[in-house]
């Protein structure tokens, strides 16, 4: 997933808190439509491959591709889409800026939508159930909002908050949801009902993955919290200091992450961010990362409208 608001190849050279030095076993062009991509997601049944972005405020558009190199245009939008969350294999919500949101029960084939205003743009989502959704705002620093309906866009409720909120992780099996985002985070027990502070500072928070009992959060300039179900830990070490620029962090269930961002910037951790091997990509503002659900398998999305399938070795 992705904070934008701040705003292959024969060697690479892999440095930071290894020395060591390994080739990509493939990097692939896939796709080049010439807007900014905000979203990858793959689909859990059939591995279908979905791309999700637009300009602010002039264009939106939902892709999907079956094989990897035919690419349908399921959606288009006046304004730019930020996250695909998907329920099943038909049940499908993109949410974007001002509120804009569309869903979907046949696989993207129809759409219906909503554009209730939002206190800040739709960052990131939640499909706990058919009747309860989760979402959150953010814009800047200071504008943030989180946002429950009991359907996909009736009885929208809103909370406002101080700061703006880029991302929304879901620990699954005891039921917390937590919001990150312009230095703090918030913790929810009751499906977002109710919201807590937590105990994370010193950044500007851009993307939560969550795997057996533990969310991994990852800030704009590095900094790193893990979330047990009880605490908040912040991770010291094992990244280079003076990183900035990450926008998106995607991991498998094996530990296995990428993260992705500014100025080409790519780190790979195989502990789930304990250590990290910072990778120098061509140049490219990257702004999504997606496990491919392929063993050691990313695709990649820019700013220029790209989207590449890494595969690491």
């Amino acid at each position: 997933m992705k904070w934008h608001k701040l705003f292959i190849v024969s060697q690479w050279l892999l440095c930071a808190c290894q020395i060591e030095r390994t080739i990509p076993l493939s990097l692939e062009k896939m796709l080049s439509v010439g807007e900014p991509i905000r979203d990858i997601e793959i689909s859990p049944s059939n591995h279908s491959l979905w791309v999700i972005g637009g300009n602010t405020y002039t264009s939106g558009f939902v892709l999907k591709s079956e094989d990897g190199v035919t690419f349908d245009t399921l959606l288009t939008t006046g304004k730019a889409l930020e996250q695909l969350i998907q329920r099943d294999s038909d049940s499908l919500l993109v949410i974007g800026y001002d509120g804009l949101r569309y869903v979907s029960f046949d696989q993207g084939m129809t759409w219906e939508g909503a554009n209730d205003p939002s206190y800040a743009p739709l960052q990131a989502g939640q499909w706990i159930s058919n009747r309860h959704f989760v979402a959150v705002a953010g814009e800047g620093y200071n504008r943030g909002s989180c946002h429950v309906a009991d359907s996909l866009w009736f009885l929208w409720d809103s909370t406002q908050q101080n700061f703006a909120l880029y991302d929304l992780g879901w620990e699954a099996s005891l039921g917390h949801l937590i919001a990150i985002g312009a230095g703090g985070g918030l913790l929810s027990k009751d499906l977002g009902q109710t919201w807590e502070a937590i105990q994370i500072q010193g950044d500007v928070f851009i993307d939560i993955e969550c795997r057996e009992k533990q969310c991994l959060i990852l800030g704009f300039s590095g900094r790193r919290y893990v979330y047990d179900g009880n605490s908040f830990t912040r991770l010291n070490g094992g990244i280079s200091k003076g990183i900035t620029g990450i926008r998106s962090l995607s991991c498998s269930d094996d530990a296995n992450c990428l993260a992705v961002g500014d100025n080409s910037l790519c780190l790979w951790t195989r502990d789930f961010g304990n250590t990290w091997i910072e990778m120098n990509l061509p140049s490219a503002q990257w702004t999504s990362v997606q496990y491919a659900m392929t063993t050691n398998t990313f695709y990649l999305g820019n700013q220029k409208g790209e989207v590449y399938r890494l595969v690491l070795p």
